[in-house]
């Protein structure tokens, strides 16, 4: 899910396909820059994202287990993309057991993204909030043995005000260097808010400068864009 800038590691292209009950699912198909003759014999990295299912998360139809159980029996599926919306806890034993699911599975993980853990929110208290949510999940990162953890920016609007900007560079710069020490990266995606805009992301991008800091490109997201 990392799109590393420049680069010549594997990136994600974002396809929508039609998924259960006419739904459409974002599917991220990772690909690595190789020779037929690996082409042939690699097997495609594809995962279908969590978040297509929330419906099913919603009506109490499916958990994270089940989600597991689909991606492997259902769809054929070596990797798994994880949503913490499916999350129960990110106390260490339930990670531990999701982890040990995986393994029975034998399920890679392609990332995590992570809801309610923005960098900027306008409320102190929310954004101390999420600090801590965002710390958690870091952890959880490492825990599931994911390459890469999303966690968005946050603001609203066009753009970021410097005290935004400074304090959202601060943080990531603080993930970063946890990430890189537990082997694996964090980054923003152009999901909302001014991250939609390539203009801010890219300058978030140079401000961070940081190995670990990378990127989740929602092909389909950006804004002003066709």
């Amino acid at each position: 899910m990392v799109l590393p800038w420049p680069s010549n590691e594997p990136q994600r292209i974002c396809q929508e396909v039609a998924g259960d009950r006419g739904a459409k699912l974002t599917v991220p198909v990772w690909s690595t820059h190789m020779d037929e003759t690996a082409a042939a014999t690699e097997p495609l990295k594809i995962s279908v994202l969590p978040f297509a299912f929330h419906g099913l998360l919603r009506e109490g139809k499916m958990g994270i287990f089940g989600f597991l159980e689909s991606c492997k029996y259902r769809y054929g599926l070596h990797v798994a993309d994880i949503w913490n919306g499916f999350f129960k806890s990110t106390e260490e034993e339930w990670l531990r057991k999701g982890r040990e699911e995986l393994d029975a599975r034998e399920l890679g993980v392609a990332d995590l993204c992570v809801d309610q853990a923005h960098v900027w929110d306008d409320n102190p208290d929310v954004r101390e909030r999420n600090y801590q949510n965002a710390l958690a999940h870091l952890r959880a990162t490492h825990i599931l043995g994911a390459p890469f953890v999303r966690i968005d920016a946050g603001g609203t609007g066009g753009t970021w005000t410097e005290e935004q900007f400074d304090y959202i560079v601060m943080r990531y710069r603080e993930y970063c260097a946890h990430a890189q020490e537990h082997g694996f990266k964090v980054g923003a995606e152009n999901h909302w808010g001014p991250e939609k805009h390539w203009s801010n992301i890219e300058k978030l991008y140079k401000a961070v400068d940081h190995p670990a800091f990378g990127l989740s490109c929602h092909l389909g997201a950006w804004a002003g864009t066709e």
